[in-house]
């Protein structure tokens, strides 16, 4: 196989933030000239289908500014340090539906823009849900709790209703684990 490895010989942080932070980094190209990449460093994140006894998806229905859509998507949220993923995940479903999971699954891990970040998203089934009747939703987002039937989600994946990343990736996976010809 050629070589086509970057190296990277230099970084440089631009900015940091509460979330992410910019960087520009200098590679050594394989053909010994140098250049530069521009590279945002998010925290790492999870995403979390939950998929009730009846077999139904539950969403959260949130306002994107960046896209200026507001999206149907599958609870997710950021890695804190002093969390595990998994840790992560049922304090998300928690917080932003009001929804303990008895079992979690990890679906996938992946990079969600591989060209000009290092961010990772995984994504875990949740099963065995628990609705939480004392569910105080999270002051500071505004997000709307959806319900659908799974067949239905799939059809609205097909109608491409669905437009972030990781909902597509979550539905498909979750249709791989329940051996469904999709």
């Amino acid at each position: 196989m050629k070589n086509i490895e970057e190296v990277v010989v230099h970084k440089e942080q631009i900015y940091k933030g509460n979330y992410l932070s910019f960087e520009r980094w200098e590679v050594a190209l394989p053909d010994d000239r140098h250049a530069m990449r521009d590279i945002v460093v998010p925290r790492d994140a999870v995403a979390i289908l939950a998929l009730d006894n009846e077999n139904n998806v539950h969403f959260v229905r949130h306002s994107r500014p960046a896209v200026n859509e507001t999206l149907i998507e599958i609870p997710a949220g950021i890695i804190e340090p002093s969390e595990s993923p998994e840790k992560t995940a049922r304090r998300e479903l928690l917080e932003e539906i009001g929804i303990r999971a008895g079992k979690l699954k990890k679906l996938v891990s992946y990079y969600h823009a591989e060209g000009y970040s290092t961010g990772v998203i995984k994504i875990f089934l949740a099963t065995e849900l628990e609705v939480q009747p004392d569910f105080q939703p999270d002051q500071e987002e505004f997000l709307e709790h959806i319900k659908l039937p799974f067949q239905t989600a799939l059809e609205w994946l097909k109608q491409e209703r669905f437009r972030d990343s990781k909902t597509i990736m979550g539905l498909l996976f979750t249709a791989r684990e329940l051996n469904l010809n999709f």
